[in-house]
């Protein structure tokens, strides 16, 4: 099995297909050398998380909620393990980037609200005006340490509900 997925990982390096077909028949965690595509992220993804995905519900997309919800159990086996002693959600939360698939980078606030609900918040109404989204889309994101910077950063997107 390992010297298989080893074939179609090199295989991937002629033809990206081979790795996006890999993917589809392995749950394999977010690799950082996928996520190096993306313009301006070449050399400066660090750390990473495994992928999460969610389907959007209606407060995830209505502007005025600003926020959506990160899965809790997913936050504390993957998320958490990345942040820093000194970096905390409760309260105030920390400052991350989110980038989309172009590069584009917005400002954004990663926390936890309620004591009891993981968000990004704070300009994430910002993003779903620039990428159009509704509820039963699904949103896919990673978070990783950025090499240079040493934050905490996330890329984001969105597949579009079939219809």
């Amino acid at each position: 099995m390992e010297e298989e997925r080893a074939a179609w990982i090199l295989a991937s390096m002629k033809n990206p297909n081979c790795l996006r077909e890999l993917r589809k028949t392995e749950n394999l965690p977010a690799r950082a050398e996928d996520l190096q595509l993306i313009p301006g992220l070449r050399g400066v993804i660090g750390q990473c998380s495994q992928r999460y995905e969610k389907e959007l519900t209606a407060t995830d997309t209505k502007p005025e909620q600003s926020r959506i919800f990160i899965g809790k159990e997913f936050v504390k086996t993957s998320l958490l393990p990345l942040l820093n002693k000194d970096e905390h959600l409760e309260d105030i939360g920390i400052p991350v980037t989110v980038y989309d698939l172009k590069g584009v980078g917005y400002k954004m606030k990663f926390k936890l609200w309620s004591s009891k609900y993981y968000v990004l918040t704070e300009g994430w109404g910002a993003f779903c005006r620039d990428h159009p989204v509704k509820p039963k889309d699904v949103v896919k994101l990673w978070m990783f340490r950025h090499r240079e910077k040493g934050e905490i950063c996330f890329v984001i997107f969105f597949e579009k509900m079939k219809k």
